[in-house]
Protein backbone atom coordinates (compact mmCIF):
# COMPACT_ATOMS: atom_id res chain seq x y z
CA UNK A 1 0.00 0.00 0.00
CA UNK A 2 1.24 3.47 -0.36
CA UNK A 3 3.02 5.52 2.60
CA UNK A 4 3.16 9.26 3.31
CA UNK A 5 5.76 11.23 4.62
CA UNK A 6 5.43 11.80 8.42
CA UNK A 7 6.56 15.62 10.33
CA UNK A 8 5.64 16.73 13.67
CA UNK A 9 2.70 18.01 12.21
CA UNK A 10 1.06 14.43 10.93
CA UNK A 11 0.88 13.24 7.65
CA UNK A 12 1.28 14.89 4.44
CA UNK A 13 1.88 13.55 0.47
CA UNK A 14 1.67 10.55 -0.39
CA UNK A 15 5.46 9.16 -1.39
CA UNK A 16 6.08 6.78 -4.42
CA UNK A 17 7.02 3.62 -2.05
CA UNK A 18 4.96 0.75 -0.81
CA UNK A 19 5.25 -1.04 2.64
CA UNK A 20 4.77 -4.83 2.26
CA UNK A 21 5.13 -7.35 5.33
CA UNK A 22 7.58 -4.98 7.13
CA UNK A 23 9.34 -4.06 3.92
CA UNK A 24 9.24 -0.32 2.47
CA UNK A 25 10.48 0.03 -1.31
CA UNK A 26 10.95 2.93 -3.37
CA UNK A 27 10.22 3.16 -6.63
CA UNK A 28 11.98 1.40 -9.66
CA UNK A 29 15.37 2.78 -10.22
CA UNK A 30 14.77 5.56 -7.61
CA UNK A 31 16.93 5.95 -4.27
CA UNK A 32 15.19 5.51 -1.05
CA UNK A 33 16.11 8.65 1.73
CA UNK A 34 14.77 9.36 5.01
CA UNK A 35 14.66 13.03 5.95
CA UNK A 36 15.18 14.96 9.16
CA UNK A 37 13.72 18.47 9.47
CA UNK A 38 13.87 18.90 5.35
CA UNK A 39 17.34 17.46 4.80
CA UNK A 40 18.32 14.54 3.87
CA UNK A 41 19.89 12.22 6.60
CA UNK A 42 20.06 8.67 5.26
CA UNK A 43 19.80 7.59 1.11
CA UNK A 44 20.07 4.17 -0.23
CA UNK A 45 20.67 3.99 -3.85
CA UNK A 46 20.24 1.41 -6.54
CA UNK A 47 23.61 -0.12 -5.73
CA UNK A 48 21.79 -0.81 -2.26
CA UNK A 49 24.87 0.95 -1.02
CA UNK A 50 24.08 3.18 2.63
CA UNK A 51 25.10 7.00 2.84
CA UNK A 52 24.82 9.04 6.27
CA UNK A 53 25.46 12.59 5.21
CA UNK A 54 26.39 11.87 1.36
CA UNK A 55 23.31 11.32 -1.22
CA UNK A 56 25.90 9.69 -3.38
CA UNK A 57 27.70 6.60 -1.09
CA UNK A 58 30.11 4.73 -3.04
CA UNK A 59 30.24 1.44 -0.60
CA UNK A 60 28.28 -0.42 1.35
CA UNK A 61 28.59 2.14 4.37
CA UNK A 62 29.62 5.66 3.49
CA UNK A 63 29.88 8.44 6.11
CA UNK A 64 30.16 11.76 5.39
CA UNK A 65 30.49 14.97 7.98
CA UNK A 66 30.49 18.57 6.55
CA UNK A 67 31.34 19.94 10.06
CA UNK A 68 35.33 20.61 10.20
CA UNK A 69 35.20 21.48 14.22
CA UNK A 70 37.97 18.97 16.16
CA UNK A 71 34.94 17.92 18.95
CA UNK A 72 33.14 15.91 15.95
CA UNK A 73 33.46 13.07 13.40
CA UNK A 74 31.60 11.55 11.31
CA UNK A 75 31.11 8.24 13.86
CA UNK A 76 31.19 8.74 17.28
CA UNK A 77 31.21 5.43 19.51
CA UNK A 78 31.13 5.44 23.08
CA UNK A 79 31.26 2.73 25.97
CA UNK A 80 29.51 2.88 30.07
CA UNK A 81 32.27 0.14 31.12
CA UNK A 82 35.85 1.16 31.89
CA UNK A 83 37.34 -0.98 29.33
CA UNK A 84 34.70 -0.37 26.42
CA UNK A 85 34.38 -2.70 23.16
CA UNK A 86 34.07 0.01 20.78
CA UNK A 87 33.60 -1.54 17.41
CA UNK A 88 34.37 -5.38 16.89
CA UNK A 89 34.46 -7.59 14.24
CA UNK A 90 33.66 -11.32 13.96
CA UNK A 91 34.10 -14.17 11.36
CA UNK A 92 34.61 -17.30 12.92
CA UNK A 93 33.32 -19.42 10.28
CA UNK A 94 36.29 -21.87 8.14
CA UNK A 95 38.58 -20.83 11.21
CA UNK A 96 38.26 -16.74 10.84
CA UNK A 97 39.04 -15.14 13.77
CA UNK A 98 36.75 -12.06 15.64
CA UNK A 99 38.30 -9.08 16.56
CA UNK A 100 37.54 -6.31 19.38
CA UNK A 101 38.59 -2.22 18.76
CA UNK A 102 38.59 -0.49 22.09
CA UNK A 103 39.50 2.02 24.24
CA UNK A 104 40.95 1.29 27.91
CA UNK A 105 40.81 1.81 31.47
CA UNK A 106 41.64 1.21 34.61
CA UNK A 107 41.04 -2.21 34.49
CA UNK A 108 42.78 -3.39 31.46
CA UNK A 109 46.98 -4.22 31.03
CA UNK A 110 47.90 -1.61 28.08
CA UNK A 111 47.13 0.98 30.61
CA UNK A 112 44.48 3.99 30.72
CA UNK A 113 43.84 5.79 27.63
CA UNK A 114 45.10 3.15 25.47
CA UNK A 115 43.68 1.90 22.12
CA UNK A 116 43.84 -1.74 21.16
CA UNK A 117 42.54 -4.00 18.41
CA UNK A 118 42.56 -7.54 20.59
CA UNK A 119 41.97 -11.47 19.24
CA UNK A 120 38.84 -12.60 20.95
CA UNK A 121 39.34 -15.64 19.37
CA UNK A 122 43.39 -16.33 20.71
CA UNK A 123 42.88 -14.32 23.40
CA UNK A 124 46.04 -11.75 22.58
CA UNK A 125 46.95 -8.38 22.13
CA UNK A 126 47.82 -8.04 18.37
CA UNK A 127 48.22 -3.79 18.00
CA UNK A 128 48.06 -1.56 20.74
CA UNK A 129 48.76 2.03 20.60
CA UNK A 130 49.71 3.17 24.47
CA UNK A 131 48.56 6.60 26.15
CA UNK A 132 51.83 8.37 24.80
CA UNK A 133 51.03 7.18 21.15
CA UNK A 134 53.75 4.25 20.73
CA UNK A 135 52.56 1.33 18.45
CA UNK A 136 53.06 -2.21 19.80
CA UNK A 137 52.53 -5.01 17.36
CA UNK A 138 52.62 -8.85 18.00
CA UNK A 139 51.31 -9.16 21.37
CA UNK A 140 53.41 -6.54 23.40
CA UNK A 141 51.35 -4.00 25.36
CA UNK A 142 53.83 -1.06 26.57
CA UNK A 143 57.32 -0.01 25.81
CA UNK A 144 60.05 -0.61 27.56
CA UNK A 145 62.24 2.46 26.21
CA UNK A 146 59.99 5.10 25.10
CA UNK A 147 60.72 3.48 21.36
CA UNK A 148 58.27 4.86 19.08
CA UNK A 149 57.79 1.46 17.59
CA UNK A 150 58.09 -1.93 19.00
CA UNK A 151 57.88 -5.30 17.77
CA UNK A 152 57.30 -8.70 19.88
CA UNK A 153 57.74 -11.86 17.97
CA UNK A 154 58.43 -15.71 18.53
CA UNK A 155 60.11 -17.11 16.36
CA UNK A 156 58.81 -15.32 13.18
CA UNK A 157 60.00 -12.28 11.20
CA UNK A 158 59.43 -8.85 13.26
CA UNK A 159 60.36 -6.99 10.04
CA UNK A 160 59.96 -8.04 6.22
CA UNK A 161 61.11 -6.08 3.81
CA UNK A 162 60.39 -6.95 -0.05
CA UNK A 163 61.28 -4.64 -3.08
CA UNK A 164 58.81 -6.07 -6.00
CA UNK A 165 60.38 -3.85 -8.74
CA UNK A 166 62.90 -4.46 -11.05
CA UNK A 167 65.48 -1.30 -9.98
CA UNK A 168 69.08 -2.12 -9.83
CA UNK A 169 68.66 -1.30 -6.11
CA UNK A 170 67.04 -0.34 -3.62
CA UNK A 171 66.35 1.48 0.24
CA UNK A 172 65.07 -1.19 2.76
CA UNK A 173 65.41 1.56 5.52
CA UNK A 174 66.44 5.46 5.01
CA UNK A 175 67.28 7.09 7.87
CA UNK A 176 67.07 10.77 8.26
CA UNK A 177 66.89 13.48 10.94
CA UNK A 178 65.88 16.81 11.41
CA UNK A 179 62.95 19.09 9.88
CA UNK A 180 65.00 18.75 6.59
CA UNK A 181 65.22 15.27 6.20
CA UNK A 182 68.94 15.28 6.76
CA UNK A 183 70.05 11.62 5.43
CA UNK A 184 71.94 10.02 8.42
CA UNK A 185 72.18 6.56 6.93
CA UNK A 186 70.38 3.26 4.91
CA UNK A 187 70.35 -0.59 4.93
CA UNK A 188 69.86 -1.10 0.90
CA UNK A 189 70.63 -3.65 -2.07
CA UNK A 190 73.48 -2.09 -4.10
CA UNK A 191 72.50 -4.81 -6.79
CA UNK A 192 74.43 -7.87 -5.50
CA UNK A 193 74.60 -7.52 -1.57
CA UNK A 194 73.03 -5.98 1.32
CA UNK A 195 74.75 -3.10 2.07
CA UNK A 196 75.04 -0.60 5.35
CA UNK A 197 75.83 3.08 5.22
CA UNK A 198 76.15 5.84 7.19
CA UNK A 199 76.30 8.90 6.43
CA UNK A 200 80.34 10.59 5.94
CA UNK A 201 80.16 13.43 3.79
CA UNK A 202 82.98 16.08 3.77
CA UNK A 203 80.40 19.12 3.74
CA UNK A 204 79.05 17.56 7.04
CA UNK A 205 82.53 17.65 9.32
CA UNK A 206 84.41 20.12 10.07
CA UNK A 207 88.15 20.46 12.16
CA UNK A 208 89.26 17.97 10.34
CA UNK A 209 92.61 16.88 10.98
CA UNK A 210 95.08 13.89 10.67
CA UNK A 211 94.35 10.94 12.84
CA UNK A 212 97.82 10.36 15.53
CA UNK A 213 98.29 7.86 18.03
CA UNK A 214 96.26 4.93 16.37
CA UNK A 215 98.74 2.59 17.38
CA UNK A 216 98.66 3.18 20.89
CA UNK A 217 94.95 3.36 21.21
CA UNK A 218 94.91 0.20 19.35
CA UNK A 219 97.64 -1.54 21.31
CA UNK A 220 96.01 -0.64 24.75
CA UNK A 221 92.84 -2.75 23.95
CA UNK A 222 91.61 -5.85 25.38
CA UNK A 223 90.00 -8.70 22.98
CA UNK A 224 88.57 -11.77 24.94
CA UNK A 225 86.69 -14.83 24.43
CA UNK A 226 83.59 -15.39 25.61
CA UNK A 227 80.17 -17.86 26.31
CA UNK A 228 76.14 -16.02 25.86
CA UNK A 229 74.63 -16.62 28.98
CA UNK A 230 71.12 -17.53 26.87
CA UNK A 231 72.77 -20.16 24.43
CA UNK A 232 75.84 -20.81 25.26
CA UNK A 233 77.51 -20.12 22.44
CA UNK A 234 81.40 -18.97 22.13
CA UNK A 235 82.17 -15.43 21.08
CA UNK A 236 84.90 -12.88 20.64
CA UNK A 237 85.49 -9.76 20.57
CA UNK A 238 85.06 -6.55 23.16
CA UNK A 239 83.41 -5.62 27.08
CA UNK A 240 81.76 -3.04 26.09
CA UNK A 241 82.53 -0.70 29.09
CA UNK A 242 86.16 -1.30 28.52
CA UNK A 243 86.35 -0.66 25.09
CA UNK A 244 84.54 2.66 26.07
CA UNK A 245 87.68 4.03 27.70
CA UNK A 246 89.61 3.90 24.25
CA UNK A 247 86.69 4.26 22.19
CA UNK A 248 83.73 6.11 23.25
CA UNK A 249 81.96 6.95 20.10
CA UNK A 250 81.76 2.91 19.41
CA UNK A 251 79.65 2.28 22.75
CA UNK A 252 76.52 3.12 23.75
CA UNK A 253 74.82 3.18 27.55
CA UNK A 254 76.54 3.15 30.76
CA UNK A 255 78.10 0.89 32.35
CA UNK A 256 75.93 -1.22 34.90
CA UNK A 257 72.78 0.82 34.27
CA UNK A 258 69.07 0.10 34.54
CA UNK A 259 65.71 1.16 34.28
CA UNK A 260 63.06 3.03 36.09
CA UNK A 261 61.87 -0.88 37.36
CA UNK A 262 65.80 -1.86 37.94
CA UNK A 263 65.92 -3.95 35.00
CA UNK A 264 69.73 -4.13 33.02
CA UNK A 265 70.43 -1.17 30.63
CA UNK A 266 72.53 -2.87 28.28
CA UNK A 267 75.46 -1.31 26.53
CA UNK A 268 76.11 -1.94 22.53
CA UNK A 269 78.96 -1.17 20.66
CA UNK A 270 79.42 -0.37 17.03
CA UNK A 271 82.94 -2.49 15.80
CA UNK A 272 82.83 -0.41 12.46
CA UNK A 273 83.90 2.92 14.71
CA UNK A 274 87.52 0.92 14.98
CA UNK A 275 88.33 0.45 11.13
CA UNK A 276 90.06 4.13 10.76
CA UNK A 277 92.15 3.70 13.88
CA UNK A 278 93.06 0.54 12.79
CA UNK A 279 93.96 1.49 9.51
CA UNK A 280 95.83 4.49 10.71
CA UNK A 281 97.75 1.76 13.50
CA UNK A 282 98.67 0.09 10.51
CA UNK A 283 100.31 2.82 8.56
CA UNK A 284 101.77 3.81 11.63
CA UNK A 285 103.38 0.22 12.01
CA UNK A 286 104.35 0.44 8.76
CA UNK A 287 106.08 3.46 9.00
CA UNK A 288 108.51 2.30 11.99
CA UNK A 289 108.82 -1.05 9.81
CA UNK A 290 110.44 1.22 6.72
CA UNK A 291 112.34 3.15 9.15
CA UNK A 292 114.13 0.43 10.81
CA UNK A 293 114.59 -1.57 7.12
CA UNK A 294 116.10 1.84 6.15
CA UNK A 295 118.35 1.80 9.24
CA UNK A 296 119.36 -1.92 8.16
CA UNK A 297 119.58 -1.29 4.23
CA UNK A 298 123.80 -1.09 4.28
Amino acid sequence: MPISTIDSKGLTSPLTSGVTTNTVTSAAATALTLQSAGTTAVTINTSQNVGIGTASPSYKLHLVSTNTSGDTGAIFLTSPSTDGTQFRLNNTSSGGHSYTFYSTGSGNGPGVGALGLYDQTDNAYRMVMTPNGFLCIGGATTTSYNETLRIATAGQQAIHCNDTSSASSINYQYFTKGAGLTNVGAIYYNGSVMAYQTTSDYRLKENIAPMTGALAKIAALNPVTYTWKDNQQSGEGFLAHELQEHFPDAVSGTKDDVDENGKPKYQGMDASVLIASMVKAIQELKAEVDALKARLTP
